[in-house]
């Protein structure tokens, strides 16, 4: 994993040479030779990254070099910290020049012997190399680790009747839902069926008990179980299956040349019908190597073949028409049952074998990959994360390569690949997905997160402080050369000692909290002081439920490019924000309130290098300042000084939360990198505004992605059809009279959720509104429509979920059969008009909830004998 390390360096040590080439003078030539020797290191590395588990040698040798990779970017960050606090504050004005010619040259020198002293260490630790006889092999070395696994597998349970009857908990669905499959195909053509997901998910578990299974016996006369392991041999596993499948002596199989052992295998397929299992199919690789053995699609065969893997992509690639098994993740009372039931057997060994097969799904990831895999143990357990997060700190960190960013691509979306990819490896787990289909939100199973911890700390790569379950401060000392800190506090707030090298040297700091204790909350924000004035290389700082006051010492973190306080309950910001001239992603969104107003001083636009700004929901502002540590403001700012100007974030991809009524409107016209855009929720553009936004180079250019907006209903009479083209719209309300819906036309494709208020709509909108294909969310609210009937008709609204219908004047409201198939959430309020629920609403069999307010009794006194007549199944109204 060094080489990622170094990788991260050598993009940091670039882009300074161009970012900050006037503050390396003296010392820039220097720093372009530290680049290129770690050039060449990166290089080496990828190889050494490979073998270093198996030779303790080349693991000491790595772990070095890594170290000196921090030594790099410490010698450079703490240079242009000293630049950068004597550039600040008028100092240098005061200095005589004498003064400052002698500063100068003292730092200059010193910052270049650091830099020559640690060339020179690196060429020591080069040629240890050759001193020691340490041998960097390229390519993949299976080690004797996974030559051990391969035994454990051959030997197992799985011919061992006994132990076949072991008790397995929360997959019995599972089994029933394969074996159902494979017993049931009548069609000519023989079956492919995949058990994807992640290391100890119960696949190899659920491939036996398929495997053994007496609806299985009595389907299929041929059977044949291959594990296949990492350093898949396709002769080897040719020979195992035909072994198994015939009474053929291993001699007269051994004798068979390759063409002839997988002529044998085909026909044995066609003669009968068998059931063949793959077990643990590792990489793309193997999976190519033997799908011409097997009859994969045949159409004359009877054949089946089922195999387990980790990797989406291989599950996909076996066969284009598989079938695709994930087993369920058990829950708390199958997990504690599953507990009982290993303890009663021999846990030590069941252990062992697990965290060796975790271990190798750890040691099969590219090396980019893997230190974004151990970033993730920084989140606490069960801790739900996005993609946005993650991928914010992940760039942050230096960790997506720019040789991975292809044309018109953003690092946002290098860094969504990486997660996918882990996703596809069953290393991360896909909690929810938008209505698109896209994943929303991700989680580490424990068991992932535990191996996670246990590489982050061995490679010191992340150190975690936790509460004590007790009243009382507990003391911490970080000792380790982690630059990751992660902080967890509850009922007690650690006490650190932040005074070592090591704690000085940390890169990012994390906060997670689960209180809202006045007087824990307060140790924490002295603490976040202290830690803020020590800490001054931090890249990352992310706090999350944290703290209500933000200490003016952030503005000293010149280095800072990720500053988060999510869920915090902050009132205001320093004014000292303005001096993280390399913030990239700056999220303001602080906890939702009615009564917490975040006042925020008018010096964002000097954030040049931001990228993604998440403004607050309730927010006011303050004006800007005459002078900024005492170096004045330009005159030109105080035009419009009531208003939060954003017209020098030239690179800004993500806006969020634009406030009309205390944003420049005008300065989306300076914005020409917009991938994501959304209003305030509840505000909408006056007609005289929104051809500001309609001519901004982001919404004309076709760069945006996702956008919400919301407009006024008089611009859609007056203009049907301005949204077309928004294909990046996804979220939509409306306010004012429109009057009707008179063509599809009228509103993107892509709508996730619409808002209709006062638009009084004569017509029915539902024939329209029901044809959009990703709808998941539709409000009608007061007088949004004037009719008296709605209809619903079989096969619309594919997606909907939630519907809210709000003081409508609707006396019938019909749902055909096959309407709304995806509706969970219906509410219904203040429609007094409205007779009784729809009949139709019986046929949607996923409907949970009912929520039905302020309506006359006589619709109530009415629900009770539609649900007994019409047999409806709501679990809640």
């Amino acid at each position: 994993m060094a080489g990622s390390h170094v990788e991260s360096a050598v993009n940091w040590l670039g882009k300074l040479l161009v970012e900050e080439a006037k503050y390396l003078r003296g010392v820039k030539k220097k720093v372009e030779q530290l680049r290129e020797e770690l050039l060449w290191m990166q290089c080496f590395l990828r190889h050494a990254d490979a073998c270093q588990r198996g030779d303790a040698m080349v693991r000491m040798w790595v772990g070095q070099m890594r170290d000196y990779t921090y030594d790099a970017e410490d010698i450079i960050a703490k240079y242009l910290l000293e630049v950068g606090i004597h550039r600040r504050g008028g100092l240098v004005n005061r200095l005589r020049r004498f003064s400052r010619i002698l500063w100068m040259a003292t730092t200059l020198h010193k910052t270049g012997s650091n830099i020559d002293s640690l060339k020179d260490k690196i060429s020591t630790l080069t040629s240890r190399l050759q001193t020691y006889g340490i041998k960097i092999k390229g390519g993949d070395s299976p080690s004797s680790s996974y030559r051990w696994l391969g035994y454990m597998r051959r030997t197992n349970y799985l011919h061992d009747d006994e132990k076949n009857e072991e008790k397995i908990v929360g997959l019995d669905n599972d089994v029933r839902q394969i074996v159902g499959k494979l017993v049931s195909n009548e069609s000519k053509g023989s079956t492919v069926f995949a058990i994807c997901g992640m290391v100890g998910s119960g696949k190899t578990t659920l491939a036996k008990k398929v495997y053994h299974d007496r609806a299985i016996r009595r389907s299929f006369n041929a059977f044949a179980w291959v594990d296949i392991h990492r350093e898949c041999q396709t002769r080897a596993v040719l020979e195992e299956a035909l072994r198994e499948l015939t009474s053929e002596s291993g001699e007269s199989i051994a004798k068979m040349t390759d063409k002839e052992l997988m002529e044998e295998l085909r026909l044995l397929q066609l003669e009968k019908k068998c059931l063949i299992v793959l077990d643990d199919v590792w990489s793309f690789k193997a999976c190519t190597s033997l799908k011409a053995a097997f009859l994969v699609g045949e159409q004359n065969s009877q054949s089946s073949l089922l195999f387990t893997t980790c990797d989406q992509e291989v599950a996909s690639h076996a066969a284009y028409e598989a079938f695709i098994h994930e087993p369920h993740i058990l829950d708390d009372d199958e997990s504690w049952e599953l507990l009982q039931t290993k303890l009663g057997g021999a846990p030590t060994t069941i252990y062992g074998n697990d965290q060796e097969v975790l271990d190798l799904s750890y040691y099969d990831l590219p090396y980019r990959l893997k230190p974004c895999f151990l970033y993730l143990g920084n989140f606490p357990s069960g801790w739900e994360f996005n993609s946005r997060e993650v991928a914010h700190l992940w760039i942050a960190e230096g960790l997506v390569s720019l040789e991975d960013e292809g044309s018109d691509e953003t690092l946002m979306e290098v860094a969504d690949r990486y997660l996918a990819e882990l996703v596809e490896r069953s290393m991360v787990q896909v909690v929810s997905r938008g209505v698109m289909g896209r994943m929303k939100t991700y989680r580490l199973h424990e068991l992932m997160r535990e191996l996670c911890l246990s590489k982050a700390i061995e490679e010191n790569f992340l150190q975690l402080v936790a509460h004590r379950p007790s009243n009382s401060l507990c003391n911490v000392k970080i000792t380790s050369r982690a630059r990751h800190l992660g902080i967890y506090y509850n009922d007690s707030y650690p006490l650190l000692d932040y005074t070592s090298t090591a704690a000085q040297q940390i890169r990012s700091l994390s906060f997670f909290n689960s209180t809202w204790n006045p007087e824990i909350l307060s140790v924490g924000l002295k603490q976040l002081k202290n830690m803020l004035r020590k800490f001054k290389l931090l890249r990352v700082l992310h706090l999350r439920h944290s703290f209500v006051y933000f200490p003016k010492q952030i503005g000293n973190l010149i280095h800072l490019r990720h500053l988060s306080i999510e869920g915090c309950e902050l009132k205001k910001l320093p004014l000292s924000i303005g001096n993280l001239r390399c913030l990239e992603t700056l999220d303001l969104r602080a906890r939702q309130l009615i009564y917490l107003i975040m006042w925020i001083p008018n010096v964002l636009w000097r954030l040049e290098q931001l990228r993604h700004l998440y403004l607050p929901l309730n927010w006011r502002l303050l004006k800007t300042p005459r002078k900024i540590k005492g170096v004045p403001v330009p005159e030109t700012r105080f035009e419009g000084n009531e208003l939060l100007q954003l017209d020098g974030l030239t690179n800004l991809e993500t806006l969020s939360n634009f406030d009309v009524n205390q944003c420049r409107v005008e300065d989306l016209l300076e914005l020409p990198n917009l991938r994501k855009f959304s209003m305030k929720k509840d505000q909408y553009i006056p007609e005289s505004k929104f051809g500001v936004i309609d001519e901004s180079p982001s919404f004309q250019s076709g760069h945006l992605k996702g956008s919400s907006l919301g407009i006024e209903g008089e611009l859609l009479k007056k203009r049907p059809t301005i949204l077309f083209g928004y294909h990046h719209l996804r979220k939509l309300w409306v306010e004012g009279v429109m009057l009707g819906l008179k063509t599809a036309h009228m509103l993107p494709q892509n709508l996730t959720m619409l808002r209709l208020h006062q638009t009084e709509i004569k017509s029915d909108p539902m024939p329209i509104l029901e044809k959009l294909p990703y709808l998941s969310r539709l409000e009608l609210l007061s007088k949004s429509y004037n009719g008296k009937e709605m209809i619903c008709s079989a096969g619309g609204f594919p997606s909907l979920v939630n519907l809210e219908l709000s003081s409508l004047n609707i006396e019938d409201w019909i749902v055909e059969q096959g309407a709304m198939p995806s509706l969970v959430q219906l509410k219904i309020c203040n429609c007094r008009c409205l007779k009784m629920i729809p009949h139709g609403l019986k046929y949607v069999i996923g409907l949970q909830q009912v929520n039905i307010e302020n309506m006359p009794e006589s619709f109530y006194d009415r629900i009770p004998a539609s649900r007994d007549q019409e047999g409806f199944d709501m679990h809640e109204i």
